[in-house]
């Protein structure tokens, strides 16, 4: 008698592809989904310092202090993208008025000090008894000094990157202006430096440069080789000679706003 295959054919195929998808559900690895939120590092950042198979640079070296100018920005970049605004160059009170800590606490957990930053209180001063007992754990992205002193700073005031929106009634860790508010661009706005060691400031305390149409490149203090480590809002980060930096030039990479072609070679 003819007996139909198909049947017996049919329940061969519901149990393969059965074990087929119970083999699929325990070998799934979360860390191969798509990443699609993970910011790809900017082109400036592999030319300058390199890939993750380059050998590190020397400690205090030339080479290692941009490379911490630019991990500091990254950051930023990764504040940005969890809060749709960079830092503001000092997180306040409720009032908007009293000075707390500085954008160099802010971004703490996007440099990968997620504990260290919970340890603080956002709605105490930096030099609060709690958090003065704080400063002696600078991340040494800051830099290396014992005395919690970094000669990383920013720029305030007049569309810098880190000047402030004011908007007192959003909360404290959206009162910096967006990428967009930057009309004259990222890549060729400065975002901070490594002043002279004279200017370092307590890392904690919201204490940065304020620049204004004055201000010059003298601000920066005595730099002892001719030269000013900077970082822009892109994270491309540059040993600039000051033999060959005018102040206007300073004052026009130090605008986010003016609408003003840069006229500087680095």
């Amino acid at each position: 008698m003819y007996r139909n295959p198909f049947p017996l054919l049919f329940l061969f195929v519901l149990l393969t592809a059965g074990t087929a998808c119970r083999e699929s559900s325990t070998t799934f690895n979360p860390i191969d989904a798509p990443q699609a939120h993970v910011r790809p590092r900017p082109e400036a950042f592999r030319l300058a310092v390199g890939d993750e198979t380059s050998p590190l640079p020397v400690a205090g070296s030339v080479e290692a202090r941009l490379r911490h100018l630019q991990t500091i920005v990254l950051a930023c970049l990764r504040y940005h993208d969890a809060h749709r605004r960079y830092p503001a160059a000092v997180l306040r009170g409720a009032d908007g008025q009293v000075k707390l800590l500085s954008w160099r606490v802010a971004i703490l957990p996007h440099l990968g000090h997620q504990t260290l930053y919970e340890q603080f209180r956002l709605d105490e001063p930096w030099d609060s008894p709690h958090n003065l007992r704080l400063v002696d754990k600078m991340p040494e992205v800051y830099g290396a000094s014992a005395d919690g002193l970094t000669r990383i700073v920013g720029f305030t005031g007049n569309g810098g990157i880190l000047e402030p929106t004011y908007e007192h009634y959003r909360p404290q860790l959206e009162q910096g202006r967006s990428i967009g508010r930057v009309i004259d661009g990222i890549s060729t706005t400065l975002f901070a430096v490594e002043a002279a060691p004279e200017k370092a400031v307590i890392w904690t305390q919201p204490v940065d440069l304020e620049y204004n149409l004055e201000s010059s490149i003298g601000d920066l203090g005595q730099l002892p080789d001719g030269k000013v480590l900077v970082v822009f809002g892109d994270s491309n980060s540059q040993a600039l000679d000051l033999s060959k930096l005018t102040t206007h030039q300073f004052n026009q990479l130090l605008q986010g706003n003016d609408g003003v072609e840069i006229d500087f070679h680095y």
